[in-house]
């Protein structure tokens, strides 16, 4: 049983830094889906001014029905600048040997610390704006929090790559566990930067998280589980919910759709047949996250420090570059193993597909 009122069992993945827009999650909550916002790296206004599009977009479809639709934030680890001086060693290293291979792209002198604006985006969605589903990925959010949410008629999330994160997102009274795999591109949802790679993949995940779900049921209270990681198509839809989960999370295969902002070299790197793999890299923002194998990821992964979100600022001059350069060798190319399905049509379209085998 799943607590969002979804007629397709397919979630887009929250895809942060342009590929997720109000067009993408309209289009994927029109086609009986649930349609995602990514907050990271935004401004609280323009979380704002994407929740309003969304909702504009959706209430244009059908002005009668609430099509369910969410929001992703990212948690900071601290909600205070840190100061870390062994923080700033490993990332003044970095920045030398990026400078070597990057003399003529302007780095930044300091590293920069941001908590992406979390403060007031809790205050909007806690207070001014109402979003049917808010997940986190990152950590987890303050019990004041979810409680706040909830009380507004929030479903409330939590991103877990592991048992025991699960079972600290569950003991905080969480609505939905979206369990990442592995095999998911972009950024893993470790809790803290430094932790080693996740391991499980995420029918392994899903197999550990079902003796944690079923003691944690409570007569009153279900938790619905969004799966996520490495999904190539409706055979790896139709296996993941007979694996437990109520609704399977899809990120890359989005990427290429109509409505998705993905840059346009992005694109074409992952419908050219060119790249034959994904690796698991800190190299371009100090967190580990799933991206296509190129030039920057063979050179930089192994001596990356996991220092976030500084890496992150340090390689935006970079992969700007990269993307005006219609290059796809220095830019942060995120995806999943199930990248080689990857395909140009409208979301709607690939969303119907997906759930096409679905029990």
């Amino acid at each position: 049983m799943t607590l969002l009122p979804v007629t397709a069992p397919i979630a887009v993945a929250p895809m942060a830094g342009g590929p997720s827009t109000p067009e993408l999650a309209a289009a994927v909550s029109t086609a009986g889906g649930l349609g995602m916002l990514a907050a990271g790296y935004l401004t609280a206004d323009a979380m704002a001014a994407q929740i309003t599009a969304t909702q504009q977009l959706l209430s244009a479809v059908d002005s009668d029905t609430a099509l369910p639709f969410g929001i992703n934030l990212f948690v900071p680890e601290t909600e205070s600048d840190p100061r870390d001086p062994a923080d700033h060693e490993a990332w003044e290293v970095y920045r030398n040997l990026l400078h070597r291979d990057f003399p003529d792209v302007g780095l930044p002198c300091e590293p920069r610390w941001s908590d992406d604006d979390w403060q007031a985006k809790l205050r909007l969605l806690t207070t001014d704006l109402h979003v049917p589903f808010v997940s986190f990925t990152f950590g987890l959010p303050r019990l004041g929090v979810v409680k706040q949410l909830q009380e507004r008629g929030t479903t409330v999330g939590v991103t877990v790559t592991n048992v025991a994160d699960a079972q600290a997102a569950l003991e905080l009274g969480v609505d939905v566990l979206i369990a990442q795999g592995i095999e998911a591109g972009g950024h893993q949802s470790t809790f803290t930067t430094a932790e080693p790679a996740p391991t499980h993949s995420i029918r392994e995940l899903l197999d550990k998280l079902r003796p944690v779900l079923s003691n944690a049921a409570k007569p009153d209270t279900e938790v619905t589980v969004i799966a996520a990681g490495g999904v190539a198509g409706p055979h790896d839809v139709d296996e993941l919910i007979a694996a437990g989960a109520d609704i399977v999370q899809v990120g890359t295969l989005f990427l290429t759709t109509d409505e998705a902002g993905t840059k346009p070299v992005h694109k074409a790197a992952l419908l050219s047949g060119e790249f034959e793999d994904t690796v698991l890299t800190r190299a371009f923002s100090g967190r580990l996250a799933r991206s296509l194998v190129n030039q920057f990821t063979k050179e930089f992964t192994a001596v990356a420090p996991a220092v976030y979100p500084q890496v992150h600022y340090l390689t935006s001059p970079i992969r700007t570059a990269s993307a005006e350069n219609n290059s796809p060798e220095a830019l942060n190319l995120w995806a999943g193993t199930g990248f080689v399905n990857c395909q140009e049509l409208p979301a709607g379209v690939l969303v119907r597909w997906l759930a096409s085998k679905a029990h």
